[in-house]
């Protein structure tokens, strides 16, 4: 058993747990440390003389318990893995807890986002496009508008998702669209004279 994943057991154990972080009822124990190593909100948090620090407990609005244990499990393991049959709206909401609490970025993130979009269909793709403009993910974004650019017949036979995608997305698409449609054009290169 590896290191990272034996602290990945014990990371919400409630032994040496000097902070909790609480969601519709449910209580998840955590440690000053880690939270503070990882993300940059949680140690100006830390270091403050707000309520949440001296009593060492903070709520969680907005989100479901389920998106606050992959936050949390990406904080502690550095894994965006939260189960097999995870719905994908709830990768989305822990990778925008992790931009709220502004945890490092690493390679989870990305391989957050790759499940994100391997996830992504017709009827999603609108919160996932948003979710990539709003958080300026290029990775994220390049994948929802070549999503969109594949399915196009189907997303067309609803004009009001087309309608309400972020107006940098759809600019993207007519980009596309524009790119794919017009004949490939010699350029000659361009050479700068010196003086």
């Amino acid at each position: 058993m590896s290191k990272q994943v034996r602290f990945q057991s014990t990371a919400h154990a409630s032994a040496f747990a000097d902070f909790i972080i609480e969601c519709e009822g449910n209580e998840f124990p955590c440690h000053r440390f880690v939270l503070a190593n990882r993300s940059v909100a949680f140690d100006a948090l830390f270091k403050s003389p707000m309520t949440e620090s001296k009593e060492g407990k903070m709520s969680v609005k907005d989100y479901e318990p389920q998106a606050v244990r992959g936050f949390l499990n990406l904080i502690y393991s550095d894994s965006a893995a939260i189960g097999a049959e995870t719905d994908p709206g709830v990768y989305l909401s822990v990778s925008a807890l992790a931009h709220k609490y502004l945890v490092s970025p690493g390679r989870t993130f990305q391989e957050m986002y790759n499940l994100i979009s391997l996830s992504t269909t017709t009827t999603n793709v609108l919160d996932i496009a948003q979710f990539a403009f709003d958080h300026h993910i290029p990775s994220l974004r390049e994948e929802v508008v070549y999503f969109i650019f594949v399915n196009l017949p189907t997303i067309l036979k609803t004009p009001k998702l087309l309608k309400s995608l972020p107006m940098n997305c759809r600019k993207r698409l007519l980009d596309l669209l524009i790119l794919c449609h017009s004949p490939v054009q010699s350029v000659e290169p361009v050479v700068i004279a010196k003086n």
